[in-house]
């Protein structure tokens, strides 16, 4: 079995459409061939139990007994080469969480983990995202970004809406939220189920991959996802530290849809030329006070 990449703002995984009847015959030994090779790779892999130390010690995944971890290289052999996403997909990649028993394409739910540090998030705008609004700006741009996967070779992914609406929990400064998504060449429409838990100096990144007919399924498993994530001592978000931590250019609503920080550009760029414009206007008006002042001083006495 094949996976194709989704290169969209989250990792998806799922099977290739079946070959056409008149290429049975090469595509039974190629299968063959692939299946083998399959067998191959998984038989290497060395999964984690338990406590699990990611992001250079800054994050410790606690397991529950249901779960394995599979991080390294490893893990970039199982998305790249068994799962056939592109090797950029697996760029900031700690690893993939699964079932206990679960083998590299068993059909339950399986969890890409990344850890993105860009930095402390600030959540002052959480309160008043417009996430309808959010929702219809990105169902406008869904055919430029299809327009990309067809050139890059994929077959295109449509949104078709919030499978679960974005939520965050302020106190536990996790961020969550689901998809989904249309492939012509599927019956059952794509879940993808993201998961942003909240840090000092970055946030860890969950992506829960499956299909529509699971969500209540994942719906169960995202608290378990949630509860693994815990940022050691020194990296948590409350620790943050204005004078000495960098502050991230997105905010919590960049998270989901990605452009905030070209936003927060756009504005802080306007605001420095009013800033210019307005310092550049009061000195002149001091300069031109000056002026009138030096001169009334200098007029002759009647």
């Amino acid at each position: 079995m094949r996976f194709l990449a989704i290169l969209t703002t989250a990792l998806l995984a799922f099977p290739l459409s079946a070959q056409d009847s008149t290429a049975y015959t090469d595509s039974l030994f190629e299968d063959l061939h692939v299946a083998l090779n399959t067998d191959s790779i998984e038989a290497t892999f060395e999964y984690q139990f338990g406590a699990v130390q990611v992001a250079e010690g800054a994050v410790t995944l606690n397991l529950p007994d249901s779960f394995k971890f599979l991080g390294g290289e490893q893990a970039r052999q199982l998305v790249v080469d068994l799962w056939e996403n592109p090797p950029v997909i697996a760029d900031k990649l700690l690893g993939v969480i699964s079932y206990a028993d679960a083998g590299a394409f068993d059909a339950r739910s399986s969890f890409i983990v990344y850890f993105e540090p860009i930095g402390y998030v600030s959540d002052e705008d959480a309160d008043g995202i417009d996430y309808d609004s959010m929702l219809n700006d990105m169902l406008k741009e869904d055919s430029l970004e299809n327009a990309q996967r067809l050139a890059d070779g994929y077959s295109a992914l449509w949104l078709v809406g919030w499978a679960s609406p974005p939520f965050y929990d302020k106190k536990a400064k996790v961020l969550h939220w689901a998809k989904e998504m249309r492939q012509d060449s599927t019956e059952d429409n794509v879940l993808n189920y993201n998961i942003r838990v909240l840090g000092r100096r970055g946030v860890i990144i969950i992506n829960g991959v499956t299909g529509m007919a699971r969500l209540e399924e994942m719906k169960a498993e995202v608290p378990v996802m949630i509860d693994l994530v815990a940022f050691n001592d020194g990296h948590r978000y409350d620790q943050f530290n204005a004078a000495t931590d960098e502050v991230a250019d997105w905010s919590v609503g960049g998270l989901i849809d990605g452009k905030v920080k070209e936003k927060f550009a756009s504005v802080l760029k306007l605001l420095l030329k009013v800033a210019a414009i307005a310092l550049v206007s009061l000195i002149a008006i001091v300069a031109l006070i000056v002026i009138l002042v030096r001169r009334k001083k200098k007029a002759p006495m009647s």
